[in-house]
């Protein structure tokens, strides 16, 4: 039974990831982005999200040699708390809007900084 713990933690971190904070930028990118760029603008996000998830996995490797492992794992688990909560108040609600709205809600620079309740 302990063989298959590595394979069923990789599966479920795979899931959580799709399904958590990993697919923000991927969500949001195409509703920010004005029609005329929303392919470009989405090819710059996922280059920086790539790039970011890049150096996040070799600055582990740098955090090993320095602390220990479960430090590490509490200091990337703050990163993800700020994350949501960054999230939670900065990012606007998008559901039952059309693109239209959307658009016109980020083409206004008064309500780039409200949350849209």
């Amino acid at each position: 039974i302990y063989q298959w713990i590595p394979l069923c933690t990789m599966i479920l971190y795979t899931f959580s990831l799709s399904a958590g904070v990993y697919s923000v930028p991927v969500v949001i990118a195409p509703l920010i982005f004005p029609t005329h760029v929303r392919g470009t603008g989405q090819a710059i996000t996922t280059l920086i999200q790539s790039l970011l998830e890049f150096s996040a996995i070799q600055s582990y490797y740098a955090m090993k040699k320095i602390v220990k492992h479960s430090h590490i794992l509490y200091f990337m688990a703050l990163f993800s708390l700020l994350a949501c909560a960054y999230i939670y108040k900065y990012v606007v609600e998008t559901h039952e809007k059309s693109f239209s709205e959307i658009e016109n809600y980020f083409s206004k620079k008064d309500n780039c900084n409200k949350r849209n309740s």
